[in-house]
C-alpha cells in the first residue's frame, strides 16, 4: 500500500512546496515523471506538420512523436477565441463534446485545425456512440442510416478514419462517467466500449483511447481491456474531502492494470449547475490547486479541468456571467505556469 500524504490546508494560500517541502514534492513528481518541461514554454516541434505517433511507455506516460508528454488539458471550447485562452494560458490539450456525433468530418478536422494553429492537441469525443444514448438514434436518423447501424461503424465511418492521420490529435476519448458497467439499466455498455476500443485499435493504432470514471458508478477492474488510459473525476466539493481525490487516485491505481495510465480530472464548476443549488459551491482557487497537487503526488499521468464553459456559470444562474468567467480564469491561468516551475 503506497502512502497517503496528508491534505495540504486548504485555506493556506501559498504555493504548495515551498521551503523544505517544495523540494520533497519536486522529487516526487521528477521520479514519477519528466515530462512536465512540455507543459507550456517550448517551441513548437517541427514534426506537428505531420500525423502523430502516440504511445504509452512502460513508465506510463504518453510519448508523442518519441517526446515524453504531461497531458495538461482543459474540457473546452472549439472556438478560436476560446483556444487562444487555453494555449495562452500553458495548458496544452483540449477536449471538446461538441465534436463526435453529429458534426461532419469536414468541421471537425477545422476545429483540429484551430486547436494546431493555438499549439494545442485534441482528444477527441467518442462518448456518445452508444446504442442506448438517447442521442444516438436522432443521429442515425439525421444521417439517413439504417437503425441497426452499430455503433462502431459509425464511429470509424465519419471520425476514425477521417481524422487519425490529423497532426493535432492526442486520443480517443470512447466513454464519460458509466454507470456500472454491463449494469441492469445499461446492459451492454461494456460490450459497446470494447467494441470502439477494438476498432480504434485496428482502424488507428497510433492514438490512445482513454476513458473517465468516478468511482460511485464503475469499479476500477471493470476498465481493464477496454481503454488504454483511465481517467478519475471525483469531484468532492463541498460534500466529500479533499482527501477523498486521493484515495480514488490510489484506488484506481491499483485496480487496474499496471501498464494502464491513471489520469486526474480536477473538479473546477460549481456542481450545483447540474443537480440544483443545494449546498452546493463552486471550488476556491486554493482547492483546485490541492486536487492537483494531491493528484501529482500520488502519480497521475495527466491533468485534466472540467471545465472552460462552467467558469462562467453557478448554481441557479445557468446564464453565462462574463464577470464571474474574468474572476476565475484569472486564477486558472496561474496553475500552468506554476507548475513549470517545477520542471
Amino acid at each position: 500500500m503506497k502512502d497517503r500524504r496528508a491534505v495540504p490546508k486548504t485555506d493556506d494560500h501559498r504555493v504548495p512546496g515551498k521551503g523544505r517541502s517544495r523540494h520533497v514534492l519536486i522529487s516526487v513528481l521528477l521520479c514519477s515523471w519528466c515530462a512536465l518541461s512540455l507543459v507550456a514554454g517550448e517551441e513548437e516541434p517541427q514534426y506537428r506538420n505531420a500525423g502523430s505517433v502516440v504511445r504509452i511507455d512502460g513508465q506510463n506516460r504518453l510519448i508523442v512523436n518519441d517526446v515524453p508528454f504531461f497531458p495538461l488539458a482543459f474540457y473546452g471550447p472549439s472556438d478560436d477565441e476560446g483556444l487562444a485562452k487555453i494555449a495562452a494560458a500553458g495548458y496544452n490539450t483540449v477536449l471538446c463534446y461538441g465534436f463526435g456525433l453529429l458534426p461532419e468530418p469536414d468541421e471537425a478536422r477545422e476545429f483540429l485545425d484551430r486547436a494546431q494553429n493555438h499549439g494545442l492537441w485534441v482528444i477527441y469525443s467518442l462518448k456518445d456512440h452508444y446504442p442506448d444514448n438517447k442521442r444516438y438514434a436522432k443521429t442515425l436518423e439525421s444521417l439517413g442510416l439504417p437503425k441497426d447501424t452499430t455503433n462502431t461503424e459509425l464511429a470509424r465511418i465519419r471520425h476514425v478514419e477521417p481524422l487519425k492521420d490529423h497532426p493535432a490529435l492526442l486520443a480517443w476519448y470512447i466513454a464519460d462517467e458509466f454507470v456500472p458497467l454491463n449494469s441492469e439499466t445499461h446492459p451492454h455498455r461494456r460490450d459497446y466500449m470494447l467494441a470502439l476500443q477494438k476498432m480504434v485499435h485496428e482502424v488507428d493504432p497510433n492514438h490512445p483511447t482513454k476513458c473517465v470514471t468516478n468511482h460511485k458508478w464503475s469499479k476500477p477492474p471493470q476498465y481493464i481491456g477496454v481503454t488504454d488510459i483511465v481517467t478519475a473525476d471525483p469531484y468532492p466539493i463541498p460534500q466529500e474531502p479533499l482527501q477523498s481525490v486521493a484515495d480514488y487516485v490510489q484506488e484506481l491505481r491499483e485496480g487496474v492494470s499496471p501498464d494502464m495510465p491513471v489520469w486526474l480530472c480536477v473538479q473546477a464548476f460549481d456542481r450545483g449547475i447540474y443537480n440544483g443549488v443545494g449546498n452546493n459551491r463552486e471550488p476556491t482557487f486554493s482547492e483546485i490547486r490541492c486536487m492537483t497537487y494531491l493528484g501529482l503526488t500520488h502519480g497521475v499521468n495527466g491533468i485534466m479541468y472540467y471545465s472552460f464553459a462552467d467558469l462562467m456559470r453557478r448554481a441557479g444562474r445557468q446564464n453565462e456571467n462574463p464577470l464571474n468567467f474574468r474572476r476565475r480564469w484569472a486564477q486558472m491561468k496561474c496553475i500552468a505556469p506554476e507548475l513549470q516551475t517545477l520542471s
